[in-house]
Formats: C-alpha cells, sequence, structure tokens
C-alpha cells in the first residue's frame, strides 16, 4: 500500500499491484495545525492498515510519522531523508525552531525499531542520527536503469551547451547557472545554458519562466519526458542548488548518459561529484568560482569524454536500480529477522564522523566541515 498526496482525501486508486491512498498532505501546509492534523490522519490510517513495515519518504513524513511511533508499538519504521532542502539553509527564528524540532524527533525515534536510508554522508552527522546508534545506511539516490541511460557521443561545439534538469524553484539555484552563463556569454564566450523544468507554484519561492527567458544565452525548453535523449544535444550538465540534496536524480541521469557535471560544493551533489574527475564542484555563493570550473570545460572539450566515462562508472558503482533494490532487500530481510544488535557501522561513512560532535546543519552545508 502506498499514501500519496492527492486531491480526494482517502480515495483509493491501484497502479501496477499497488493500492494507493490519497492523503492530506499538502506541501506547503506547514502550520502546526496542519501537523497535528496530517499525524491524526495517518495515525487512524496505520489502525485501519496494520501495516508490518512503513517507510516514508522526506523529512516532512518522516517527522510526522516519528511522532506516533509509540502509539504503534509493533510497527517497524524505515525512514528515508531524501533531503533536507530550504530548512537547511534558512537562517529565520521559525526555522531554526522547525529544524530543533524535527532533527530531535527523529534523533530520538527507537533504534530497535527503525532504520535510516541517507543519501548523502552529511545529513546523518547534522542530524545526530549517528550518536543515537540507530541502524542506518548510505544510499546513493532513488536509482536509475544503466540500460535506459545510455552512454551518449559528446555532439559538436561551438557553441558549448549546458543544461539543467530540476524543479523551477529558488533552491534549485537555476538563475546562479543563468547569470555565470550569461556573463560568460555577454563577454563572447559560445556558451550556452537550456533549463528543462517545469513551473512549481506551490513552492513558497518558485522561479518564473518569462526570467530566464529575458536572460541572455539562457533557453527555457519546459518541462521533458525524455530525459534518456535529450542529453545527446548538451556537452555537459550544471547543478548549482542552494541547500543539500540527498541526490538529484537528474545528476545520476546526466552521469549515466556520459555527462560531466559542474555542481554546487552542498550534501549530495558534493558527494557524488568528486572535483576533477567527474566533473567541478565550486564553493556555493561564489559566481567566479562558477564562471572558472565552466570555462575550464570549455576550453578542455577533450577532457569530456574521460570525464563522462568516469560520470557513469561512478553511477554504475553506487547508484543503479539493482544496487537500490539490494539495500532494500536487505534492510527488511533484518527487520523480518527479528531483533539485531544496533552495532554494525553506517555504510561508506567516513571514519571521523562518529568521533565529531555534529555541527548544525546550515554550518555543515555551507563550508562542509563534515568531511
Amino acid at each position: 500500500m502506498a499514501i500519496a498526496p492527492g486531491r480526494n482525501e482517502g480515495q483509493e486508486t491501484w497502479v501496477d499491484g499497488v493500492r494507493v491512498i490519497s492523503s492530506p498532505t499538502r506541501r506547503n501546509h506547514n502550520s502546526l495545525r496542519a501537523i497535528v492534523g496530517e499525524a491524526i490522519w495517518f495515525a487512524n490510517a496505520f489502525r485501519r492498515m496494520q501495516p508490518s513495515i512503513v517507510v516514508c519518504y522526506s523529512l516532512r513524513m518522516c517527522f510526522i510519522v516519528a511522532l506516533l511511533q509509540y502509539l504503534f508499538l509493533s510497527i517497524k519504521f524505515v525512514f528515508v531523508v531524501t533531503e533536507v532542502g530550504f530548512l537547511g539553509i534558512s537562517d529565520t527564528l521559525k526555522t531554526k525552531a522547525s529544524r530543533w524540532a524535527i532533527f530531535r524527533t527523529l534523533k530520538h525515534v527507537s533504534p530497535w525499531r527503525a532504520h535510516f536510508i541517507f543519501e548523502n554522508t552529511t545529513d546523518p552527522v547534522a542530524m545526530g542520527i549517528l550518536q543515537r546508534h540507530h541502524r542506518a545506511s548510505i544510499v546513493m539516490g532513488v536509482g536509475i536503469d544503466p540500460a535506459e541511460f545510455m552512454p551518449l557521443d559528446i555532439p559538436e561545439g561551438p557553441p558549448f551547451r549546458f543544461a539543467t534538469v530540476s524543479r523551477l524553484v529558488w533552491s534549485k539555484g537555476i538563475d546562479l547557472a543563468a547569470e555565470a552563463i550569461s556573463s560568460l556569454a555577454r563577454q563572447g564566450h559560445p556558451v550556452e545554458l537550456h533549463v528543462y523544468s517545469a513551473p512549481d507554484p506551490s513552492n513558497p519561492r518558485p522561479v518564473s519562466p518569462e526570467a530566464l527567458q529575458a536572460i541572455p544565452g539562457v533557453h527555457y525548453r519546459g518541462s521533458s519526458d525524455r530525459i534518456a535523449t535529450i542529453w545527446s544535444n548538451y556537452h555537459a550538465a550544471i547543478f548549482t542548488s542552494r541547500c543539500g540534496e540527498g541526490l538529484p536524480r537528474a545528476l545520476l541521469e546526466a552521469s549515466a548518459c556520459g555527462r560531466p557535471s559542474v555542481v554546487t560544493a552542498v550534501p549530495g551533489c558534493r558527494d557524488f561529484i568528486r572535483d576533477g574527475m567527474e566533473g567541478y564542484v565550486v564553493p556555493l555563493g561564489s559566481e567566479h568560482a562558477l564562471r572558472e570550473a565552466i570555462l575550464k570545460l570549455i576550453a578542455t572539450p577533450e577532457q569530456l569524454p574521460i570525464l563522462g566515462r568516469r560520470a557513469r562508472a561512478r553511477t554504475l558503482d553506487t547508484s543503479t536500480n539493482a544496487i537500490i533494490q539490494n539495500a532494500y532487500e536487505e534492510i527488511f530481510g533484518a527487520f523480518l529477522r527479528g531483533p539485531q544488535p544496533v552495532q554494525a557501522p553506517l555504510r561508506n561513512r567516513p571514519a571521523k564522523a562518529v568521533e565529531q560532535s555534529p555541527p548544525g546543519y546550515r554550518s555543515m552545508m555551507i563550508t562542509g566541515n563534515d568531511q
């Protein structure tokens, strides 16, 4: 059974053999009243369904379900923290309070009845999960099919064409990429940015397609359902997120297609792309460093196939559907076998991570001092 946001609360449909139930969840409804209302709705749903294992995706859902853990002692929980998002970078008093409440609630879930899945090495340290000896794994993304996203030949140039695929919101930093590439285009460099994205008006800070189209050197392409083939038209990818990602699926898809990427040094992006190996990692907030990385790719076109092959190899080593499926089967199998001592180390975590006291998430995201 899958519970997902829908227009008609409680409505049930079947999709590929899965019973899908519409929940009252609304991404832009974050008041205390909305949170409490959702928690009550999910508590009633769990009583009706009597699930053995509940898997929660997104920080919001993890928090709401974690509030119910002591009402359902027979349920095992898998908390999948896909991203911290805007909550990780905003420094307002309200956001600080929300971040503290959410992290503290998750930190104190029962380690015997829960397993955490993270997509990068920053989030478990910042949230204090390691210090509480929880079961936790790092699973690099949601998985992609390497037979669908195949390596593609690098197109001829100039111009040198970058593409980005993401939601059209401020936190994804599309405007940062647009301004950097536009400034180079105005200086006479043969470079373009093509943006594939659909508007997201429900987000607190959406980006206007019209604003992007007005920037020289930037081309807004709208949304596309042919992501596996569009990369044949582009030399490289660019992902300039302002806040922590889990691990962007679009980054995995571009890498699987043999495209190097320029990314900002935020959790998720910097965990996957290694500077100078599969692309370039630039400090968040440094437009100069971003332009320099772009120029480096333009100036060395002979390196593109090399970086692209490394990017695909990185994807095959960490983020295929088979790898992700095996990780989930291992977690569910451990639950079915019964209680196990919580002593296994976090998979792939840095050796120093458990020796340090976790600094604030915002500090870790900006400075990258989780390494």
